[in-house]
């Protein structure tokens, strides 16, 4: 997939958008220049501040202010905390309309992060201090997300319920007949789901894009009885865990957490896994300001902060040059790993950017009938 086109210098930011300064060095803090980058974020905080990130509804939250909000506060005696209640796009319009932003950082998929940049409810990057090459080619949105990290949708499975020879494609993983049971969800599942059907009802890899909808939805239909929907990342935990559902279509992060706690039982399989990325955005009028902000966001990208988080939760490393470095007993967790990508598809950003939000109305219109 071809990177989105950069910012060029002299180029106008979006409608009421304040774009930093665009050049051919944009990035003084280069990775590996560990003192300089975290001596200018200590600079930066003469008194103490507050940074809130919105919560996720996953078992990331913990793991994240472990391994990028300790330190990140230790440096600045910034606190680093987490809101109780989860990201919502409609909330950021809300907050960002009523003048009232209370998050300063959230985690979002491209498409939505696409919809609120161009709606005017995010902060800019600024190039000048977060390095535009901290990230994978083809996954950042120029003017208001970068990866934090990359995830992949995978099939989880409980060896208990499904027996030595679990599924290993989403045809199998959707074939009742074979494996009867219930598939745990995620009722937020925009992405991943209708590629999963997809996938199973014959489409090749790369000819899913653009997804023919109404396919996926009518075949959804004939297997909405099979479905449990959950709340969160949580209730698809409990799913597995209380038996209600032998397989799950999951994030690999909460399959990981699944098989930390039970290693014998639980595991997933990364054939046909759907990589997705987890940006990083600045809602527009954030409390802390957006310097500090965008301070935080640059030191989470350093290689051995993304380590870290892959080691404790399973996310892949957003950096090139942290994956570049992974020891050897963590490539096979990466969802970017080469052999993983083999394997796996990979969404198409260009198209979620834009049909996201039409996607999730009908999504939504589906679970709700």
């Amino acid at each position: 997939m071809p990177l989105p086109e950069e910012p060029r210098l002299g180029e106008a930011a979006p409608s009421g958008s304040h774009a930093p300064a665009f050049g051919p060095e944009r990035s003084p803090f280069l990775l590996g220049r560990r003192a300089t980058l975290l001596g200018a974020v200590a600079l930066l905080a003469a008194s103490p501040a507050r940074l809130v990130l919105a919560a996720s509804d996953d078992e990331l939250n913990d793991a994240i202010q472990k391994v990028w909000g300790a330190p990140f506060s230790s440096l600045t005696h910034a606190t680093v905390t987490f809101s109780a209640d989860p990201f919502d796009a409609d909330r950021v319009a809300d907050m960002v309309d009523d003048d009232n932003t209370v998050w300063d950082i959230c985690r979002t998929g491209a498409g939505t992060c696409s919809t609120l940049g161009r709606a005017g409810l995010l902060e800019m990057l600024d190039w000048s201090v977060i390095d535009r090459r901290s990230a994978p080619s083809g996954f950042v949105i120029p003017w208001w997300g970068i990866p934090a990290y990359l995830t992949s949708l995978v099939i989880a499975f409980d060896r208990i319920a499904v027996g030595p020879k679990p599924p290993q494609s989403w045809a199998e993983f959707w074939d009742t007949g074979r494996f009867p049971g219930k598939r745990a969800v995620l009722a937020d599942g925009v992405a991943g789901v209708c590629e999963s059907v997809l996938l199973a009802d014959g489409v090749a890899a790369d000819r899913l894009f653009p997804l023919d909808l109404d396919r996926a939805f009518a075949r959804l239909a004939a297997l909405r009885p099979q479905l449990v929907l959950c709340a969160s990342a949580a209730e698809a935990r409990t799913a597995l865990q209380g038996g209600a559902a032998p397989l799950g279509l999951l994030r690999n992060t909460t399959a990981y957490a699944l098989r930390q706690n039970a290693p014998g039982r639980f595991d997933w399989s990364w054939n046909q896994a759907i990589l997705t990325p987890c940006l990083f955005v600045v809602p527009k009028g954030n409390p802390a300001g957006p310097a500090l902000a965008m301070r935080f966001i640059a030191s989470t990208q350093l290689p051995d902060r993304q380590t870290a988080l892959l080691r404790l939760a399973g996310c892949g490393p957003a950096n090139p040059e942290a994956r570049a470095r992974l020891p050897s007993d963590l490539v096979p967790l990466d969802p970017g790993s080469a052999e993983n990508l083999r394997v796996g598809v990979r969404i198409d950003q260009d198209w979620y950017n834009a049909n996201e939000a039409a996607l999730a109305q009908r999504w939504h219109a589906f679970i709700t009938a």
